[in-house]
């Protein structure tokens, strides 16, 4: 054997747990400094099992009760690894780390097709938690099917994926009906059309990180992105203004819904999952302290006026720590059991699907609400809950607030970015920017909805006298007479 060919194999640990805060073991191929990995079948709950430098095949040490099965089962997968290198070495004079893993996994699990495949990563994603990533690659999973029929295909093989099959895949997709609406004339958006060849993409190029499709084959080498410009509706000063002096019926539901919009609007923008799992432990003294659920990011920020305004039509003596602020979640539900960010990561795959379904249920109730506000107010533009994100963004630009600072405040991808070339904005300064951005409301505040108010109070005072006996009505109303003579 030449040097430099050498063949070398390990096993080793992730060092980040998987969902369910164990860590996988993986056999470490090495050739010619590239590495590719083969997923085992045995896990560890804690790292200090693993010795990475074992004797005799003693990967696993005593304190984990399970040490000699798994370490046998590891002998017998790295041994089996070994084995079919050795068969496809027998064959071919050079191999890769990369065609060493992609044996394994034929020989291992040898019909597997690249529709399979992308059916195993969806299903990934949703044991994993990741409900917004797997109903978008369900839709591009399900209309690959529909292609399959349309093109009379059993199947789509990694050696199907050419750059004809690529324009065959966007021209159907460009005849295809927009499912989500009921005119079925209707075709897809050009953009959501790239989206569906964004995400084929990104698969095709997993598989080729797997080892399934070589590098040289890559179909998309000629393929051109272009998505186009959409206008993001973005309300006016006067139109929030016109929104916040609504006089709606307190405890309907419109009213709950103006109250979450106006609070995400003044609140950066806050993405509608994320608002309607605010708990009252997100509120810590003076300040609003969550967790975003896109990026992981910790979101603190000030009370201001009107947000405080909003938060004491929610407070109630009966209010406890765990509980919802906004109630269109269920305080009940299994969901609701897992407070923590670390909680709900750890929460099982159906009880996440179940959040994420109420979460997506509420959000269309809720923008079928705007549409009822956008016409109370008599405002000309079709409002949804982004639309509270795009209006904060125009409310700063405004104000002449720096771009770097909007970024900052709207936590966009690219702030690790920002923050690598100006470095990290402090608190006290993103906070003047919020209260400066939202200071043109002052006055309005000032003589928010008092009919309004006046009207919650009437039942709220209707819904306690509801509960009292005719003696304790009795004693209340000498005890407000005594008041007035005092």
């Amino acid at each position: 054997m030449t040097a430099g060919t050498h063949t070398t194999f390990a096993i080793i640990a992730n060092n980040k747990p998987n969902r369910f805060g164990k860590y996988t073991l993986f056999i470490r191929i090495t050739k010619n400094k590239k590495k590719s990995y083969v997923k085992s079948s045995v896990e560890v709950s804690d790292l200090k099992h693993f010795n990475k430098r074992p004797r005799n095949d003693n990967w696993i040490r005593q304190s984990d009760p399970e040490s000699a099965i798994k370490n046998e089962t590891l002998a017998k997968e790295l041994a089996g690894v070994k084995k079919i290198h050795s068969d496809m070495a027998y064959n071919k004079e050079y191999l890769t780390a990369s065609e060493i893993k992609r044996g394994v996994e034929d020989q291992t699990n040898p019909d597997k097709s690249f529709f399979e495949f992308t059916k195993g990563f969806t299903e990934n994603l949703r044991n994993g938690g990741q409900y917004n990533y797997y109903k978008i690659f369900l839709s591009l999973q399900n209309r690959l099917e529909d292609f399959m029929k349309k093109q009379k295909m059993n199947d789509i093989e990694f050696e199907d994926l050419t750059p004809k099959f690529i324009d065959d895949f966007y021209s159907y997709l460009k005849g295809a009906s927009n499912k989500l609406v009921k005119d079925k004339k209707r075709k897809l958006h050009d953009n959501t059309i790239m989206n569906h060849m964004k995400r084929l993409r990104t698969l095709t190029y997993k598989a080729i990180n797997l080892g399934y499709l070589d590098s040289s084959k890559d179909p998309f080498r000629n393929f051109k992105f272009s998505w186009k410009e959409t206008t993001k509706e973005k309300l006016e000063f006067e139109e929030i203004v016109k929104i916040i002096q609504l006089h709606l019926e307190p405890g309907t539901v419109v009213w709950h819904v103006r109250n979450c919009f106006l609070f995400s609007l003044f609140y950066a923008g806050i993405r509608i999952g994320d608002l309607l799992q605010l708990r009252w432990r997100n509120i810590v003294g003076d300040r609003l302290i969550y967790v975003m659920s896109k990026n992981g990011k910790v979101q603190d920020l000030p009370i201001i006026a009107i947000t405080a305004k909003i938060l004491d039509l929610y407070k109630k003596k009966e209010s406890k720590i765990d509980d919802y602020i906004f109630p269109f979640l269920d305080n009940r539900s299994s969901y609701s059991k897992a407070v923590t960010q670390k909680e709900k990561e750890t929460m099982s795959p159906d009880i996440k699907e179940k959040l994420y379904q109420q979460i997506s249920s509420k959000n269309a109730l809720i923008n079928k609400e705007l549409k009822t506000i956008e016409k109370l107010a008599e405002i000309d533009k079709h409002i949804s809950f982004h639309v509270s994100r795009h209006s904060f963004a125009k409310l700063g630009r405004d104000q002449n607030t720096p771009s770097m600072m909007m970024k900052e405040l709207l936590a966009h991808s690219s702030l690790k970015t920002t923050e690598g070339y100006m470095g990290q904005f402090d608190t006290v300064a993103q906070d003047d920017a919020l209260r400066n951005i939202f200071k043109p409301f002052d006055q309005i505040l000032g003589d928010e909805n008092k009919e309004e108010r006046m009207e919650r109070e009437k039942i709220e005072v209707k819904n306690l006298l509801s509960t009292m006996t005719d003696e304790q009505k009795e004693l209340l109303l000498s005890l407000l007479n005594e008041g007035k003579q005092n």
